[in-house]
């Protein structure tokens, strides 16, 4: 149970969908998915502002693109794993906060939330996060990048604290599981091919639901200007 918890239905966002009636449910679960998706835009949006800026229309735009991204569209009946998306553009911003010298806490409150919400795609932001980091560690630094590393390491430790409640017992609970059991069988390859995946960026491409390329759709707008 759980596991099964912090698999569907730990968000908090959740919380209104207990006060409702039952036969309400589907309304309630549909107007939850919305404003989830008008965060994301909302967040998104935050995170291309930059203080000099804040009232350029544009970061509206592509705040969105992002909300209305072919991802957040193909999940939309898989509703439990949307938290993580929402939440992204303000890790990423917790982690440029970082990069300016800033205190780790946003980065660290946002990630924790993210871990405590899905475990399963909070560990996809876990990743994205590293990688993020190291593409601000690669530049310019007024700040020494041992400090920088310092600050991560204190926020991901912190996030990871702060999700333990969550993630210690559905890592036990995961090792009862036939999962467990599998292991990698060294061997790497694509299910779709490069002409399908790239294909995907098209505005006329479908929305994958099962084992197709993947929606990596996020507006035609945003890839001449990338």
């Amino acid at each position: 149970l759980w596991v099964q918890n912090a698999y569907y239905t730990n968000s908090p966002l959740w919380i209104p969908v207990y006060l409702v009636p039952e036969s309400w449910m589907v309304s309630v679960v549909d107007l939850t998915v919305a404003f989830r998706m008008s965060l994301a835009s909302a967040f998104c949006t935050l995170w291309l502002t930059r203080e000099e800026e804040k009232n350029n229309l544009m970061r509206v735009l592509f705040g969105l693109c992002y909300g209305l991204c072919a991802w957040a569209l193909a999940f939309m009946n898989q509703f439990m794993w949307t938290d993580a998306y929402m939440l992204l553009p303000l890790v990423a911003l917790g982690i440029r906060r970082i990069a300016k010298g800033k205190s780790p806490v946003m980065y660290a409150l946002c990630l924790g939330l993210t871990l405590w919400s899905n475990f399963y795609v909070g560990f996809m932001v876990c990743i994205f996060s590293v990688m993020w980091f190291g593409l601000y560690l690669s530049g310019e630094n007024r700040i020494s990048k041992g400090k920088l590393i310092l600050r991560f390491l204190v926020g991901s430790l912190l996030a990871g604290g702060l999700a333990s409640a969550v993630l210690i017992p559905t890592y036990i609970g995961l090792q009862q599981t036939v999962a467990s059991t599998l292991g990698f069988e060294g061997k790497l390859e694509l299910y779709n091919g490069i002409g399908a995946i790239l294909a995907k960026i098209l505005p006329v491409s479908e929305t994958s639901l099962v084992y197709e390329a993947p929606n990596i759709y996020c507006g035609l707008l945003c890839l001449p200007l990338g």
